[in-house]
Order: structure tokens, then C-alpha cells, then sequence
């Protein structure tokens, strides 16, 4: 079994990998449902927090956490759902 250690090491080898900074286009269509669920999800999966106890999160530099976040809000305003998705959070006292 690997340690915790050897992991980071394997997911920071595969993502410097070449073309893993490549942009790529997806077309996707999805309910806006998953949409505030997948936008939480990367809300709570870049909590400092999180970071530390993922090896996998760990070996992602800043810059790739900052897109993945600004990812997350383009999708919320795509879909429409910014406004929603702040009033939800003040819901739950976040």
C-alpha cells in the first residue's frame, strides 16, 4: 500500500505531465440542480481544510484551485444561478 506521501507524488507526476494545461472545450448539458451541487462541491473540496486531508487536492497548485473557483461561478452564471446560489449560502450562515 502506498503512503500518503507516495500518492502526492504519483498525482503530482500525472498532472505535469504534457497536455495536462491544455485547454480544452466540453459541451455539456446539465440540470441547474448539479450545477449548485457541483459549484458547493468545489466550494468545500478547496477549503483549506480539505486541502491538507487530499493528497490528490494537495498536489494542485494555486493557480489551478483559482480556476477550478472561477470555473465553478462561470457555470453559476451560465446557468443563471449566481444570485441563488450567495442567497443559499446565506441560508446555511456561510
Amino acid at each position: 500500500m502506498l503512503t500518503t506521501k507516495d500518492v502526492a507524488v504519483v498525482y503530482e507526476t500525472l498532472l505535469s505531465s504534457p497536455g495536462m494545461s491544455e485547454l480544452i472545450r466540453v459541451d455539456l448539458k446539465v440540470a441547474r440542480k448539479n450545477i449548485l451541487m457541483l459549484a458547493k462541491m468545489i466550494e468545500v473540496a478547496t477549503m483549506e481544510q480539505h486541502l491538507a486531508a487530499s493528497p490528490f487536492l494537495s498536489a494542485f497548485d494555486a493557480t489551478s484551485l483559482t480556476e477550478l473557483s472561477q470555473m465553478s461561478a462561470t457555470v453559476l452564471e451560465k446557468a443563471g444561478l449566481s444570485d441563488m446560489y450567495v442567497r443559499m449560502n446565506r441560508l446555511v450562515g456561510k
